[in-house]
């Protein structure tokens, strides 16, 4: 009878810590990997909604510890050690929490704002460089905050802006020179988040301004960093922007007229998206082609793209900010119904 009570207690405490063990590896939460700048708060912040939290994340890591090594030991709050494995209790609750309703997006995105943003788009205004077949951009104050800032009225702020679609830092559909292509509401929005992919020439560009780029040049990309991934925004860093906003620097014209920028090259751009199926590019100049061919009327680059059924960016800048491989770009703009082009926004999130 003694030895039948004490096996049942056995059964019992074995059923008891299975099930204690069972639900430790069903709790929700997720492991968390110390980067450098993080602090405890940050991270509660981050992915519990509010840095008084911390104590919640080191007591959840300091039980785990006592079942599984691998996590920290935290006896300190204020230091804690990059590389050290944490656990963050509540970061798989069921949505409608707010850390739940993180999840899977919400906590992308929370890593990603950890990296750093870079925009890759210049302010515009009246007087930036543009193609010279098109007009100033004409800007009025229609309502201001004082008497007679306005022309409708005063008590807030509000412009009106006329430019053309191609101004600043902007988007060319393929309406744009293809009579049959997209045209700007047409564009994918799931086409404006890109792989970002950078040939960086600005060094031989500035040997030779009429320099452009060559399958050597996407060649030696490649040797380091393997194949373009298909679906890239390809962009060409000449630091040509560094120009801006000066527009005889831009165009760099000789005693001739004739403009002196760099460019695309035929090849590049039939390798790019015919091989590696990229899905845009983009540049520093105002055109695709080198100035030697704008200055001849020569836009047959600029036509490749846009009748294949791809768009271009044109006027980027900060591409030296960027690493030649492994950011993600976001190429956004507005939506005119039937559009021709339109300023863009574009920025990277750098490694």
């Amino acid at each position: 009878m003694i030895r039948k009570i004490v096996s049942a207690l056995i059964v019992v405490a074995v059923l008891l810590v299975s099930t204690a063990g069972l639900a430790w590896a069903q709790e929700p939460g997720m492991d968390y990997i110390v980067k450098p700048g993080d602090t405890l708060g940050k991270i509660a912040a981050m992915y519990l909604g509010n840095d008084d939290l911390y104590p919640k994340i080191v007591e959840a890591t300091n039980a785990r510890h006592k079942e599984d090594p691998s996590y920290a030991l935290i006896e300190n709050p204020a230091l804690i050690g990059v590389g050290w494995k944490l656990w963050i209790p509540g970061a798989a609750a069921p949505a409608g929490t707010l850390v739940g309703s993180k999840l899977p997006l919400w906590q992308t995105l929370a890593s990603l704002k950890s990296h750093n943003f870079v925009d890759l788009t210049h302010a515009f205004e009246p007087g930036i460089p543009h193609w010279p077949g098109f007009p100033d951009e004409k800007r009025t104050t229609l309502y201001g905050f004082k008497e007679g800032e306005g022309t409708l009225g005063t008590g807030f702020f509000a412009q009106e802006y006329c430019h053309v679609g191609q101004w600043g830092t902007h988007v060319d559909p393929p309406i744009h020179f293809y009579k049959d292509g997209l045209t700007i509401d047409q564009i994918e929005v799931a086409n404006m988040v890109l792989p970002l992919v950078v040939l960086d020439v600005h060094e031989k560009v500035a040997a030779n301004p009429d320099y452009t780029v060559t399958m050597d040049d996407v060649k030696a990309w490649e040797a380091k960093y393997g194949p373009v991934p298909e679906g890239a925004f390809v962009a060409m860093r000449t630091d040509w922007s560094k120009r801006w906003p000066d527009i005889p620097k831009m165009q760099n014209k000789d005693a001739a007229g004739v403009a002196h920028y760099p460019g695309w090259s035929q090849e590049v751009l039939t390798y790019l998206y015919e091989q590696r199926k990229i899905t845009a590019s983009g540049h520093e100049t105002t055109d695709t082609d080198p100035g030697l061919a704008t200055s001849k009327d020569d836009y047959s680059l600029e036509n490749y793209i846009l009748s294949h059924n791809h768009f271009q960016i044109e006027l980027l800048t900060n591409l030296d900010q960027v690493p030649e491989a492994g950011a993600i770009v976001f190429v956004t703009f507005p939506k005119p119904k039937g559009g021709s082009g339109f300023p863009a926004r574009v920025f990277a999130i750098v490694p």
